[in-house]
Parts: C-alpha cells; sequence; structure tokens
C-alpha cells in the first residue's frame, strides 16, 4: 500500500498543486499499457486541479519530448528524462517544467517516509529539468527545494556527475555527427541527426542525446535547434533560447510545448521539409522579439 501511494504522491507532485498558476489547462499525458493503472488517481488529481487531461497511449520505446507528463512501468531501453524508481519499478515522469517538486511535505501527512533513495531520484528529476537550475523556471522555491532534498540526503556531486556530466561513449559518438553539421544564421545555431546516424553508432533512443544542450552553450547563441529524423516520416525538434525568446510560442505553432527557454514538438514531415519552415518561423520569432514584440 505505501507503495502505491508513494507512486500517486509523485503524480500528485507532476500536477503540481502547490503551484497551480504553472499548470497548463490541459495536460499531455502519454503512457504505456503497464502503467494504466495509474491512470485513475491521476484523473481525480487532474479534476482536483481543475485540469483536463488529454491521454495517449505509446509504445515503450517511444515517447514525445513535449508531454507534460509520460508514465512508464518497467526499465526503460532509454529514455531522455528523469527516472523515478520505486523497488523493483520505475515510474518515469516528465514533468511540466515549469512546476518544481513541491509536495514532500504531503509524505509526512500520509505516513510516508521520503528516503535517501527517493530524495536523490526527486533530485535528479529537478537538476535534469532544469539544467542543473539554469533555466527561467527555476525561482527560491525550487532551490528551497533542491536544498530540502540534499537534507534528507541526496548527494547533489553525484546527482550532477550522472544527470549532467556523464554521457556514454555511444552519445558522444552520435553527438559527432550532429556538430558535423551545426550551422549559423547570427545568433541562430541549428544541426540535425539522422536516421543513418543513429545506426551507424548504435544509439537506441529516438532523442538528441541531449546535445541540444551543448550546443545552447554556444558563445553568442540566442537560440538553438536540433531536428532529429524519426522514422515514422517525422522529425523531434528541440529549441533552447536565451531569456527575452519564447520559443514554447514557435514550438505551439508545430503542436508542441513547453518553457519560454526550452520547448519540443514532433513535427510531420521530411526532415528537410521541416528544417526549412521551423528555421523560418524562429528567425521569425527572433526578429519580434528584437522589435520588443515577444
Amino acid at each position: 500500500m505505501k507503495k502505491f501511494l508513494l507512486i500517486l504522491l509523485l503524480l500528485l507532485t507532476a500536477c503540481g498543486a502547490s503551484t497551480p498558476e504553472a499548470t497548463p489547462t490541459t495536460l499531455r499525458v502519454q503512457y504505456t499499457a503497464a502503467a494504466r493503472p495509474w491512470l485513475a488517481p491521476l484523473q481525480d488529481c487532474a479534476t482536483d486541479q481543475a485540469a483536463t487531461l488529454l491521454l495517449e497511449p505509446r509504445s515503450a520505446d517511444f515517447f514525445d519530448p513535449v508531454a507534460d507528463l509520460a508514465m512508464r512501468i518497467g526499465e526503460p531501453a532509454a529514455f531522455p528524462g528523469p527516472a523515478y524508481r520505486v523497488g523493483e519499478e520505475e515510474i518515469v515522469l516528465v514533468v511540466h517544467p515549469q512546476n518544481p517538486v513541491s509536495l514532500l511535505d504531503r509524505a509526512t501527512g500520509l505516513g510516508l517516509q521520503v528516503t535517501t533513495d527517493v530524495a536523490t531520484n526527486l533530485l535528479m528529476g529537478l537538476v535534469s529539468d532544469t539544467i542543473g537550475c539554469r533555466t527561467s523556471s527555476v525561482t527560491p522555491t525550487v532551490l528551497r527545494d533542491a536544498a530540502h532534498l540534499i537534507e534528507l540526503g541526496a548527494p547533489l556531486r553525484e546527482v550532477y556527475e550522472r544527470g549532467l556530466n556523464r554521457h556514454s561513449f555511444t552519445s558522444i559518438r552520435y553527438w559527432g555527427a550532429g556538430l558535423g553539421r551545426l550551422e549559423r544564421d547570427h545568433g541562430l545555431v541549428w544541426a540535425e541527426l539522422t536516421l543513418d546516424d543513429r545506426r551507424r553508432v548504435g544509439y537506441p533512443g529516438p532523442d538528441d542525446a541531449d546535445l541540444i544542450n551543448l550546443m545552447s552553450s554556444i558563445d553568442g547563441a540566442d537560440v538553438t535547434v536540433i531536428f532529429v529524423e524519426q522514422a515514422d516520416d517525422r522529425t523531434k525538434v528541440s529549441w533552447r533560447a536565451r531569456d527575452g525568446i519564447n520559443v514554447a510560442r514557435v514550438a505551439g505553432l508545430f503542436g508542441g510545448g513547453g518553457h519560454e527557454q526550452a520547448s519540443g514538438a514532433m513535427v510531420s514531415g521530411r526532415l528537410e521539409d521541416v528544417k526549412r519552415i521551423v528555421l523560418d518561423a524562429t528567425r521569425k520569432a527572433m526578429q519580434a522579439a528584437a522589435r520588443g514584440e515577444a
């Protein structure tokens, strides 16, 4: 029973009850068949928060990057987001990036003990979701949450190493393919990764292995975009931006979303076609921001 309540606590955390102003009116939820039993408590949580759930079943090996919440029970082959581990089961959550971990005090009310392992995994989610507390969604509340998790025994240095600084040999080789195609147009920087790149180096996932975060560190880059070709004639697009440029609006034009400085979308179409229309829309957003219209 406690395992169920602990998983439910994590679902409630994803809903962000203590920060309702940051929670989208509609939450896009993707889940595997094994996670279906958890939909009912999640629906109850959404009802309490006056939120609407858009439920999308997914296979175990593919989740869109723009979901507000991704639910999967079992060991994933590859997934570019935080994993919260409970015993021998694993539930993977991608939390809306403007909702910090905030319901730790509810654990006491439920009679649950937030162990060091739980605190460590929650801190891993917080650190990875905010790219090391560097996004605009980081508030004093987020930092207090992080401090509380550290007080509970979460090892900050280890979390940073595992979550941000360590990458597999295959991931770095995969990066090389994308960096070899790096392009720049004033403050706009972009790159692409193809299906052939993935097969050649043996990278298992449909994502960019966090290459976008490396690209966003380029001096003078106001917006960075990466295009990842998918097997079903779609292209996964990720944006990063400096303060003052809202790439969530650009992502929204293509059915995606996120927050102002980090967003994503899955766009139907061939890689070259998607690149052309996405870069055009991104340039227009940058020009609008320069005019003070963003």
